[in-house]
């Protein structure tokens, strides 16, 4: 402990600017996807690769925003009475929800390779 306020400890500043990275990342990526979903792009057979793409990667960038949250917050944030311990596990199960992670790379490997051979 630096004994400083939260907005003043370095650890803790370099913690929320992690969370800001990975969030800002994320927007222009659904915007973008929106858009061509609005403009009716033609993707092709890209098309779910690219959306099961990018609920994989905002599963994962979620995950990394609740971690580093939980770390700012302290201890207090694994008890079922915080706020945290909800969205940490709403953040879990999100991997769970199609499309998986390993469903979200066979995807996209299909789509840039071909399917396997054999």
């Amino acid at each position: 402990k630096t004994g400083l306020a939260y907005s003043d400890d370095p650890d803790i500043r370099w913690r929320i600017a992690e969370m800001a990275l990975a969030y800002d990342a994320l927007l222009p990526q659904i915007a973008a996807l929106a858009a061509d979903v609005d403009a009716r792009a033609d993707h092709g057979a890209l098309w779910f690769a690219k959306l099961s793409g990018l609920k994989h990667r905002a599963v994962v960038a979620a995950k990394q925003v609740v971690d580093e949250a939980m770390l700012v917050a302290g201890g207090s944030s694994y008890f079922t009475r915080s706020e945290l311990s909800r969205l940490y596990r709403d953040v879990l199960a999100g991997m769970f929800h199609p499309s998986d992670p390993e469903s979200a790379h066979s995807t996209v490997a299909a789509a840039w390779l071909g399917p396997v051979a054999g």
